[in-house]
């Protein structure tokens, strides 16, 4: 059996840059909204992964958590 997580975050596009330049992950298969963030996205590294995808409103039965960098 294979567990594999899935993140709902805001900012996808940036959240993903994030997660690839500091994990050293490879973006594998995604799928965009019109909008340009993620309705899907993989990301992998030495076999392992995980999903990432734009938060919306509609996802009211999941806690949103913002992560970014603060200046």
């Amino acid at each position: 059996m294979e567990i594999v997580i899935g993140l709902s975050v805001k900012n996808s596009i940036e959240a993903i840059e994030l997660y690839k330049k500091t994990f050293y992950l490879e973006l594998r298969y995604n799928v965009k909204n019109p909008d340009g963030t993620y309705f899907h996205s993989e990301l992998h590294r030495d076999g392992n992964g995980f999903s990432v995808s734009e938060a919306t409103s509609d996802n009211n039965d999941e806690e949103i958590v913002t992560i970014g960098i603060t200046n």
